[in-house]
């Protein structure tokens, strides 16, 4: 009990009385302190930041784009019918422009000219090689109309950029998602029973003759490489052989052409017929196969893509930022070879544009060769593949959309005692205009036009790395990974995955933020189209004609190949 003490009023007073109150106070908690004692654990917070972005499969992805896009395959018949008020009668439009837009009177009728009779001044093939232009590497023509206050507007040729822009809102011209390589496929004819040989030549080495053979993809060899060769209908070329040197005689292909010591008096073109061929690696064959990419994202249209602001490239065309709103759980996914999964793809897939474009098609990208060529190969050269299955190669995959359930995604290479895969050769995608397929406009030919455009689909996003050390136990050794290899004399290999931000000498160090749980991964792409033939020798380029009195059917633009003043050619040495 306390005693609590008031002094009344300001002045003492004999008429003032003092009294004492007591007041009743009592304090009650329901928590106590702990009792102090010893400290137990000192947390390391690096530690813990590491432990915890170490255990997360949680991704959150997001990049730029810079598109390397152009229209030099262009429509023949403008099918549109959507005015923009110039001349009379005409049919000129933004959207729909074909080539024969400029047989059109208001590009005939040179201005001002015949004292305004009207007469057409030029012809259809004098009008479309002198406003038929280039800018930034679209095709189209400025404002044939002088009249007008925007002279100096642009108009393209259809496809028109509108049909690539890469924004994902309204009408999508492209599909993105989010894959990985989970699959392998051995049973395409490229791969089957080890990869396929297309071609063979005899070469000179140190003045010995000895055989060149070629591979349809590359084949990923070096010198003194072993190699085991099968299913050779001359017996003298099946067997194991040391690779003696890559390349022809003047040095090209390199890549394709591998040379073994083996006679080239008994080599003819059916000795290589349904040949196979394996690199070995210390007794081990290599395995060879198509990755199957499969769609990681739950919802396909969980993205978004837009123009970045302010960004253009050096074409002026404007860059794009995506950014992926699901979160990307890899938590229990395994690769083609039953690994934790060490990287991701992008992959962007082309729509048909609202009926603009045909079916998205795909093919190998694969050298020209003489065995890679022609239309009665199983081979799936991209450079060959049209909609017209009498003057096109077999199709690797048809009618490609966002719905497949997986995507041939590239011919590999994979040894047991190397423990890394190699890529040979990329799946490519191959697409073309419905108009430049049905063009038939008057009685020049004006088609169709085989040749599309291609580009490369599945672009890569490195999320873990590798080990460059290979690790070798047996059925005695602690922590061996379940992905190791069995070579079956009691050893495994494998090849540790190395922590984020651990680095091992080599390539980049793989590092990038990590918080709430999340790993955020930006990464820069360039997505770019392609000609299939712009140089007319894989057959497809259309060359038009000049009928001179006939109608004038114009030409697809030639490609102009940009090459060395000098090349040289260093040989390889020889093992």
């Amino acid at each position: 009990m306390e005693r609590i003490v008031y002094k009344l009023k300001e002045f003492n007073s004999k008429l003032d009385v003092n009294q004492d109150f007591y007041v009743k106070t009592g304090f009650f908690s329901e928590e106590i302190e702990f009792p102090l004692g010893e400290i137990n654990h000192i947390v390391d917070v690096g530690n813990e930041f590491n432990k915890e972005r170490r255990e997360s499969t949680i991704y959150r992805l997001q990049g730029t784009i810079t598109p390397l896009f152009s229209n030099p395959l262009m429509n023949m018949d403008t099918t549109s019918a959507v005015p923009v008020g110039i001349g009379s009668g005409t049919n000129m439009s933004i959207f729909g422009n074909g080539l024969d837009i400029f047989s059109n009177e208001i590009f005939t009728i040179e201005p001002f000219s015949n004292n305004f009779v009207g007469k057409p001044s030029l012809t259809y093939e004098e009008s479309f090689k002198t406003k038929l232009k280039e800018r930034d590497g679209w095709f189209g023509f400025t404002e044939p109309d002088v009249t007008k206050p925007g002279i100096c507007t642009y108009y393209d040729i259809e496809p028109t950029r509108e049909r690539f822009d890469l924004s994902s809102y309204g009408d999508k011209n492209w599909e993105i998602t989010i894959t990985y390589p989970g699959e392998s496929n051995k049973t395409h004819d490229i791969v089957l029973g080890g990869l396929k040989l297309v071609g063979a030549v005899g070469v000179t080495v140190g003045d010995v003759p000895m055989v060149a053979i070629a591979s349809a993809t590359y084949h990923g060899l070096r010198n003194g490489d072993r190699v085991r060769l099968s299913n050779m209908t001359h017996t003298s070329f099946n067997g194991d052989f040391t690779v003696r040197r890559m390349g022809l005689d003047n040095g090209d292909l390199k890549f394709n052409y591998f040379v073994i010591d083996a006679d080239p008096s008994v080599l003819s073109s059916s000795n290589i017929i349904n040949g196979r061929m394996k690199k070995v690696v210390s007794g081990v064959e290599s395995e060879y196969y198509i990755r199957v990419f499969k769609k990681v994202l739950q919802k396909d249209s969980d993205y978004e893509m837009y123009r970045l602001g302010f960004s253009n490239n050096v074409y002026n065309d404007p860059n794009y930022q995506f950014v992926i709103n699901e979160d990307i759980d890899i938590e229990g996914l395994k690769d083609n070879l039953g690994r934790p999964l060490s990287e991701l793809f992008l992959t962007i897939l082309k729509t048909n544009s609202k009926g603009i474009f045909y079916s998205t098609q795909s093919g190998f990208d694969l050298e020209f060769i003489p065995g890679n060529l022609g239309y009665d190969k199983t081979v799936a050269n991209v450079r060959q593949i049209t909609y017209n299955p009498q003057e096109s190669q077999n199709v690797l995959e048809d009618n490609i959309t966002i719905n497949y359930p997986g995507f041939l995604g590239d011919v590999v290479e994979y040894n047991k005692m190397r423990l890394r895969e190699t890529v040979l050769s990329d799946v490519l995608h191959r697409f073309n205009t419905n108009n430049r397929e049905m063009s038939t406009n008057g009685t020049a030919p004006h088609g169709p036009r085989r040749e599309g455009y291609l580009y490369k689909p599945h672009h890569r996003i490195k999320i873990r790395e590798f080990s460059l050390y290979e690790e070798q136990g047996d059925k005695n050794t602690v922590g061996i990974p379940s992905y190791a290899e069995d070579l079956g004399d009691g050893r495994w290999f494998w090849r540790d995955l190395l922590d984020i931000g651990v680095y091992d000498g080599e390539g980049d160090l793989l590092d990038y933020p990590f918080t709430n749980g999340t790993h955020y991964i930006h990464q820069n792409f360039c997505i770019k189209t392609a000609r299939q033939d712009p140089f007319s020798i894989y057959g497809l380029f259309y060359e038009g004609s000049e009928l001179g009195a006939a109608e004038f059917d114009p030409s697809d633009p030639f490609g102009d190949a940009i090459t060395d003043n000098f090349i040289v050619r260093i040989s390889d040495d020889t093992c």
